[in-house]
């Protein structure tokens, strides 16, 4: 009787957000990014979601070491990858990410599988509140159409009292 050993395989999820240096074209970009993805896998992850490379403007700029020249950057390719790896894959990957020139700065974090996007929510408006807004657009409506109407009444006013004017001028 032959007895199954069974491996658990400690893996964990993580995301790393990247900025690729905008030196390269879009095209070279997204070769980068494959590229980086590819080291990734070749470490044994499996990928969860993703987002593909687009140029951004920073923040705050940003300054590089490239051959032993400080380069400032004010945009950059941001992209981010979430996948299942080793956590003692995790540190290779760094070193990896740290020594490439194309990247100006990248970040690992540990996170859920979950889709963890931000969107904003939506405003909660109490019905009471809404008709009390209504109320008021149709105040301020009924306000200008108000002045309106009498603004005309004086401008027709004026206007009849300056004919009389001209017709009788002795008066």
């Amino acid at each position: 009787m032959k007895k199954e050993i069974e491996t658990e395989i400690d893996s964990r999820v993580y995301e790393t957000a990247i900025l690729i240096l905008d030196s390269m074209s879009e095209n070279e970009a997204l070769d980068k990014y494959n590229a980086i993805k590819q080291s990734i896998a070749d470490l044994g992850a499996s990928f969860i979601s993703e987002e593909l490379p687009y140029l951004r403007e920073l923040s705050y700029e940003m300054i590089r070491v490239i051959k032993n020249q400080n380069v400032r950057f004010n945009q950059a390719y941001f992209t981010w990858v979430k996948y299942n790896l080793e956590p003692s894959q995790v540190a290779i990957l760094n070193k990896k990410l740290g020594l490439d020139e194309e990247i100006l700065r990248y970040m690992t974090i540990s996170t859920v599988a979950e889709n963890t996007t931000y969107t904003k929510p939506n405003p909660v408006i109490k019905a009471e509140t809404l008709a009390d807004q209504i109320d008021a657009q149709m105040a301020e409506t009924a306000k200008s159409s108000t002045e309106n109407e009498l603004s005309k009444e004086l401008s027709d006013t004026e206007a009849e009292i300056k004919d009389d004017r001209l017709a009788n001028p002795l008066d």
